[in-house]
């Protein structure tokens, strides 16, 4: 006999949606758009979100060619043209783009859940994606995350709907949108590899639809592969570029841990979201187990009622779904060049809220319940709340804007890594001074050498600002060698904070402090001021 807990999960395969179901999807929507909008161009753009801008600008074939000598694919920054063309390349429009994406995917992570699971923990789920301070984040960077967690959502999506209706039309689509996926970032890699895995494991526990759909899905990948091919070769000399310059610190466990941590929210958050992922993955396991000892019976493909708890194949596709991606290039950071970010893998999220969701329509108490979503909401809405009067990223904008009204005509200002220059040239409005990057090498980093590579700017300018950021001068030496020949200075640093919960790294890797805080403080921008009588 089945369990009277597992017997109460059993409803027919096709639910009607009820109305009251058909009005709060709408509002999750709208509080999901609401959360990501608000704010939007508060703060400064960052360096990687100025980059975005930069080859927006340019012609569809230059930023194809430029992409080739980056790290990331040119899918993004070409929508991101085609966008910028009507909005404009404002802070708010050029991230509003990537608010669409998460936006529309509040929708899609709705259907998934409600394919895989049932009506209720598809609302559920689509409800913490909205509250999911990760993909908030995602939405309001002009930068490709979001549209990466969009693309995997239809991904996931078409091939589960592919692998039961045959459709030839459905199998296009997936060929297609996993075709846009590679040309979007690098971990799309992993995310094909978690369909992989899964779609080979039916070899194993669902023979039927491994031998019905194994030529689809090989001919799918194999149109996908050859269509891929000419950025495939772009993609291997960038792959060999990175393991000479790749700046990502070394992966280690508590950086794994702290992923579940990203993904719940905050430290906080994560003491009820793992737990209900826990508790989904505890519920899943008993329904296998009791199927594996014979107490129910039958085929899952064929009877006429399932498990509401859970469509067994595609439970196990979001384990795959939620691990490989995270695991892989864990995996691949240990032996080859560190790759592995908390953000890179911003796709996995999904699965995560979509078993949170699962595990908190595990519980059979409504009030119970409905406390923990008023406890998820409130945790969220002040861990956002709490964003809107912090400043998370660099303050570009304040330091040009100090540099503007301090800076003389004819002033020199050096940018000690030459990136810096492109985030003075975005906010600055000044068109009179004097503009010198200068980003030494390794080598050059003593007081001897650097004194002789600027003595022909300090001896030439009486005015020079120095901005330091983004760069290898972790001991602060070029601004000690101006110092030391300058006949006045004054510095003015701008401050940022992180998010950080088991490990905070000093960049240049020679130290680093186990601690459990939600945030740390960084001096991103320092400005410097030198003064020479010539």
């Amino acid at each position: 006999m089945i369990k009277r807990d597992v017997l109460r999960t059993l409803q027919p395969a096709k639910t009607i949606v009820p109305d009251t179901y058909k009005v709060l999807l709408p509002l999750v929507i709208i509080l999901g758009f609401a959360l990501r909008f608000i704010s939007l161009g508060t703060e400064s753009l960052t360096f990687d979100e100025v980059y975005s801008v930069r080859l927006a600008r340019m012609p569809l074939g230059e930023i194809i060619l430029q992409t080739s000598r980056d790290f990331h694919p040119p899918l993004y920054y070409i929508l991101l043209h085609a966008w910028t063309a009507f909005f404009g390349y404002g802070e708010t429009a050029v991230r509003a783009l990537s608010v669409v994406f998460s936006t529309l995917s509040i929708y899609l992570i709705y259907q998934i859940a409600k394919y895989i699971f049932d009506v209720k923990t598809a609302l559920i789920s689509s409800f913490l994606f909205a509250l999911s301070y990760i993909n908030i984040a995602a939405a309001q960077e002009a930068r490709m995350y979001a549209l990466l967690v969009f693309l995997t959502l239809i991904s996931m999506y078409l091939l589960l709907k592919a692998l039961s209706s045959y459709s030839k039309v459905v199998w296009i689509l997936y060929t297609v949108t996993n075709l846009l996926l590679l040309h979007t970032h690098v971990y799309s890699f992993f995310i094909l590899a978690t369909e992989y895995f899964y779609f080979f494991s039916l070899a194993f526990y669902s023979k039927r639809k491994f031998k019905e759909n194994l030529l689809p899905f090989l001919s799918s990948n194999a149109i996908t592969a050859f269509f891929f091919i000419p950025w495939f070769f772009v993609f291997y000399k960038q792959f060999v570029l990175a393991q000479k310059i790749l700046w990502i610190p070394r992966a280690t466990l508590p950086r794994l841990a702290e992923t579940a941590v990203e993904y719940s929210g905050s430290l906080l958050l994560s003491l009820v979201m793992i737990p209900l992922v826990a508790l989904a993955i505890i519920f899943i396991s008993r329904v296998i187990k009791i199927n594996a000892q014979g107490k129910f019976t039958g085929n899952f493909e064929d009877v006429e009622y399932r498990l509401a708890v859970v469509n067994i194949n595609e439970a196990f596709f979001l384990f795959l779904w939620l691990s490989v991606p995270v695991l892989l290039p864990f995996i691949v950071s240990q032996f080859l060049s560190p790759i592995f970010l908390v953000k890179y893998t911003v796709a996995s999220s999904t699965a995560f809220i979509l078993l949170a969701g699962r595990g908190l329509n595990n519980i059979s108490s409504g009030p119970i319940r409905l406390s923990i979503l008023v406890l998820i909401f409130g945790l969220s809405i002040f861990n956002w709340a709490n964003d809107l009067t912090t400043t998370n990223r660099e303050m570009w904008r304040e330091a040009v804007e100090y540099l503007d009204k301090r800076a003389n005509k004819g002033d020199l200002i050096v940018f000690n890594s030459g990136v810096c220059r492109y985030m003075y040239e975005y906010y600055s409005k000044r068109t009179d001074t004097v503009l010198f990057p200068f980003d030494p090498s390794n080598s050059e980093m003593n007081k001897d050498s650097l004194k002789e590579l600027l003595r022909p700017v300090y001896e030439t300018h009486e005015n020079i600002w120095l901005v330091s950021a983004h760069n290898r001068d972790w001991n602060n030496t070029v601004p000690e060698v101006l110092k030391g020949v300058s006949d006045y200075s004054f510095q003015r640093f701008f401050y940022s904070n992180y998010r950080k919960y088991f490990l905070y790294n000093v960049y240049d890797g020679r130290s680093s402090d186990f601690i459990l805080l939600r945030q740390y403080n960084s001096p991103d921008i320092k400005v410097y001021y030198f003064k020479f009588n010539h």
